[in-house]
């Protein structure tokens, strides 16, 4: 999960608006 919550993480600098619908769902399947 520490290497996709990273990834997850570039997306979110990357688009704020998609990054924090990936953000929340990585938080509920952490």
């Amino acid at each position: 999960l520490k290497r996709a919550g990273f990834v997850l993480k570039e997306e979110f600098d990357f688009t704020k608006a998609d990054g924090m619908d990936y953000f929340l769902v990585f938080r509920a399947a952490k």
